[in-house]
Order: C-alpha cells, then sequence, then structure tokens
C-alpha cells in the first residue's frame, strides 16, 4: 500500500515510509479499540457471550410464545490452516535454543478453527498452535457452543460422523448428551462418506434441516485466504491484528445481507415444494406409495449396509478356499 501510495503521488519509497505508516496504523487501531470498548461499556454489548448470543438476530431472537423447533439452532465448525505464520527461522530458533519455547511459538501459528451460525457469521475463533486439527480445538468449540446455547442443537463438521465419537469419549461427555446435541457431516463433504455414514449423518436424511447444507465454514475460509499474503510472515500482533479486522469486516458484511439471505433462501424452499412435489405425488399414487415407504427404505438400506460388516460363514470358506489353492501354487 505505501509503495502504491508513493507511485501516486510521484514520490520514491524509503523503507521508513511503510515503518512510520505501520506505526501509524497501528495507533489508529488502537483508538478505534478503546471508543468501541467504551461505547460497548456503555450499551452493554461487552458483556460475556453477548456477542456470541445476539451477533446473528434470526439465530437469537426468539417470539413471545414461539413454537419450539427442532433443532433448536444450526452450526458448522471446520478448521483452517491457510492463515498460518510460516516463518523459514523457525527451525533455525529451535536448533540455536537461545529464547524460550513460547516465543518460538509466534514463528508458527499453524491456522484457525472456528465456529460458525447457519448464516455464517463468526460465533467463536481459536488459534491453532504448532498443530493440525486436532480434536482438542474442536471439543473446546464444542464445549463453548453448548455452554452458550444450550440443547438441541446440531453441529455440521466434515467429520461429524467419527467426532461424535470423540465427543462421547471426552470429558464433556455427559453435557453433550444431556443437551441432546447432534453431530452431522456438512453436505459437501458427505458425499465423500461411505453410504452407510451418509444414511446416518447427511443432512439429505435428517429432519428439519431443510435446505440447509451446513458448509458455511468453507466459505469464511475462502474468503479469509485473501489475508493470507499479508499475514503470512508478519509478528504474532500483526497476524491478530488482522485477522480480528477481516473478521470483524466479515460479520458485518454477512449482517448486513441477512435479508436478501433468508428471503432467497425462502424463494429456493417455495420452489423446491412448489415445482417437484406434484411430480413425486403423482408417482407416489402411481405406485401406491407413501412418504413412510421412503423412510422405511433408508432404514431397510442402513440394516442391510451394517450386516454386510460381518462376514458370513461363506465368505470365510471362500477365502480360505482361496489361501489354500495359494499355498498349492506356491508349494508347486
Amino acid at each position: 500500500m505505501v509503495k502504491v501510495l508513493c507511485a501516486l503521488h510521484k514520490r520514491t519509497y524509503f523503507q521508513s515510509f511503510h515503518d512510520q505508516f505501520v506505526i501509524n496504523f497501528d495507533a489508529y487501531l488502537d483508538v478505534l479499540r478503546h471508543v468501541k470498548a467504551l461505547v460497548n461499556q456503555a450499551l452493554g454489548p461487552d458483556s460475556l457471550n453477548w456477542q456470541m448470543l445476539n451477533a446473528c438476530p434470526p439465530c437469537g431472537y426468539k417470539q413471545d410464545n414461539e413454537d419450539p423447533i427442532d433443532p433448536a439452532r444450526l452450526d458448522s465448525m471446520d478448521g483452517n490452516n491457510s492463515l498460518n505464520d510460516d516463518s523459514a527461522c523457525t527451525e533455525n530458533w529451535k536448533t540455536a535454543n537461545t529464547i524460550s519455547e513460547n516465543t518460538v511459538s509466534i514463528f508458527n501459528q499453524t491456522g484457525i478453527f472456528v465456529s460458525t451460525c447457519r448464516h455464517g457469521i463468526v460465533q467463536t475463533l481459536v488459534e491453532m498452535r504448532k498443530s493440525g486439527k486436532l480434536a482438542k480445538y474442536a471439543l473446546a468449540t464444542t464445549n463453548k457452543i453448548l455452554d452458550v446455547y444450550g440443547s438441541n442443537g446440531t453441529t455440521g463438521y466434515d467429520i461429524g460422523c467419527s467426532y461424535g465419537k470423540t465427543v462421547a469419549a471426552s470429558s464433556i461427555s455427559s453435557k453433550a448428551s444431556a443437551n441432546h446435541h447432534r453431530f452431522l457431516v456438512n453436505s459437501f463433504h458427505g458425499h465423500a462418506h461411505n453410504r452407510q455414514c451418509q444414511i446416518q449423518y447427511h443432512l439429505l436424511y435428517q429432519k428439519g434441516l431443510g435446505i440447509e447444507d451446513l458448509e458455511m465454514c468453507e466459505q469464511i475460509f475462502s474468503g479469509s485466504n485473501a489475508v493470507v499474503p499479508v499475514i503470512r510472515h508478519a509478528s504474532y500482533f500483526h497476524w491478530l491484528q488482522f485477522i480480528e479486522l477481516h473478521f470483524d469486516q466479515w460479520d458485518l458484511d454477512k449482517y448486513s445481507e441477512l435479508s436478501r439471505f433468508i428471503y432467497n433462501n425462502y424463494k429456493q424452499a417455495l420452489h423446491i415444494i412448489n415445482e417437484p412435489s406434484p411430480a413425486v405425488d403423482e408417482l407416489k399414487a402411481q405406485l401406491g406409495l407413501t412418504t413412510a415407504d421412503f423412510e422405511k427404505w433408508n432404514a431397510e438400506e442402513l440394516e442391510y449396509l451394517q450386516t454386510l460388516t460381518i462376514e458370513t460363514e461363506e465368505d470365510v470358506e471362500k477365502m480360505t478356499y482361496i489361501e489354500a489353492l495359494e499355498s498349492l501354487a506356491s508349494a508347486e
């Protein structure tokens, strides 16, 4: 940016110009943070969990006497290692061993782990350090979601099928079970899972999910990748500062688009109901089927696939015969 400004004003670029710009920009942002803190203190949005509870009005606001819905809330979570701080000096510093591990770690931020509501507004953000998407980041995020949002929620995760087992074996197992929280596989990732997994965890076969795909995190990471060239070799302070700037703007943009987002989803849902439904109803009448039959077929398919995990006596005998033939061939 400083080089562009110098070119516009026909000035020769010097490194000192960049340094002065960075110092002043940091001071400007610091002033904004203090002003925002004072405004939030006066108006109340500085209380614990206020952002998570109020950032998205459609998710957080409930009318009086509103009928409960199931799931009560939809979330998505995932990790991304594009926003890392990768310095070639890191290994040399480790070898030298002249400073503490915490100091070295500022050169090795490995990414972020986020959770978001169904409308794409960020709920939580965890810094991943010296590791990939370890279970501890997802568990910490899930624990926070359970504490803030309560029962009957559903979270989409690209490994939601196996992650449910991880939660069941963790210290938050009883909390997740008591809150009846479900973990599913988001729509795009779900098609890469095996058929048995899809029937149990893919959004297509879940009640109450409608046209949701729970792929909001992929949209978030696609947007945040633009920040990578700025922060890849930045100091830890500037790494955090630019990520905060990006996601503050991201949430503002998503907030301003909420009405259009909901309106477009409503139109899409009406189209699905009004266009294919008559053809489906006609087909059901011709074949003598009911909606319950479709659900029954899914249950029967799942039952069949589960039996395939058990070897039959006939299969065992066939394998034994093949092994015997191979041994005979080797002996001859």
